[in-house]
């Protein structure tokens, strides 16, 4: 796939980078981007779904930390029919740990990260590893660790088990599509009707 394309591996992130005024975790990739530098021809990586503000405040991150911004493609929020299509797009998703402990509920952009058939990355939190069950586990790094997040992507690389880990994975999605959860609602009603 990558050798059709332009022989660069699509890195990226799909999502609000700052909601609530708390941050989605894009650290990781701005910290990524400063490992990339001397692999530039390896690999771009993107950041898309911030808001105006939210852009912002992440062009000053990127100043503060003393990133280039030619290192970093970063777009603006899309509707959501073109973030999936951005996702696919992709060739490696990254889902960085949420800043906020207060977080709560579940997380369908990873369920859509993992549905893209892409390789999919996630930060070890509890945020993740609450939904990723023994059918399917992301290729995981530690949060806020930008050498061990290029390193699972490099895991992820030369994983000779790949192509199957991307299948195990298509089928975990699909317990969440709402055909899947339809029936499954629809199966329990009827049986409680019969009982």
């Amino acid at each position: 796939r990558i050798q059709t394309k332009s022989g660069k591996l699509q890195i990226g992130y799909v999502g609000k980078f700052y909601p609530n005024g708390h941050s989605k975790g894009v650290e990781d990739i701005l910290e990524l981007s400063r490992i990339r530098e001397p692999l530039s021809e390896l690999f771009n990586i993107s950041l898309t779904g911030g808001t105006e503000r939210e852009i912002l405040k992440l062009q000053s991150e990127i100043f503060d930390r003393q990133l280039s911004i030619q290192n970093l493609e970063v777009n603006p929020h899309v509707p959501h029919a073109v973030a999936l299509e951005k996702m696919r797009n992709l060739d490696v998703i990254i889902l960085p740990k949420p800043a906020s402990e207060d977080y709560l509920g579940f997380p369908l952009k990873c369920i859509e990260a993992v549905a893209t058939g892409r390789i999919v990355l996630a930060a070890k939190c509890r945020t993740y590893t609450d939904i990723f069950s023994d059918l399917f586990q992301p290729y995981w790094y530690e949060p806020g660790d930008a050498s061990s997040l290029y390193n699972s992507i490099i895991q992820a690389l030369s994983d000779s088990d790949l192509e199957a880990k991307i299948n195990t994975g298509l089928a975990f999605a699909e317990q969440f599509s709402w055909e899947t959860r339809t029936k499954n609602i629809v199966s329990n009603l009827f049986e409680d009707s019969i009982d």
